[in-house]
């Protein structure tokens, strides 16, 4: 991750606030991670146009996504649906 912060700096504010966003929908800090992380792909190729930067990303991303996709399906599992995962209200949704 520092890496891509060093060689795109101007992606830090999107990621964040797209971090933001979501995590205020959801309250899943997981998810809002997992969200934020497919911005730099894009970032990479709109405002900087450097392939080598892309293929870095997407590589960057897969991996953070592997470790991460176990516990998004324990969301959904225990919340039952997607829907109860994006409309958790308070912290007794949370436990």
């Amino acid at each position: 991750m520092g890496v891509l912060i060093f060689l795109m700096p101007w992606s830090i504010p999107f990621c964040m606030a797209i971090f933001g966003i979501i995590l205020l929908i959801t309250r899943y800090p997981t998810l809002s991670y997992s969200v934020a992380l497919l911005c730099f792909p894009f970032i990479a190729w709109f405002f900087y146009h450097r392939w080598e930067w892309v293929v870095f990303s997407v590589g960057l991303l897969v991996l953070l996504l592997a470790r991460y996709i176990p516990r998004i399906k324990e969301m959904r599992s225990k919340a039952g649906s997607w829907q109860h995962v994006v409309r958790r209200k308070g912290l007794q949704d949370r436990f």
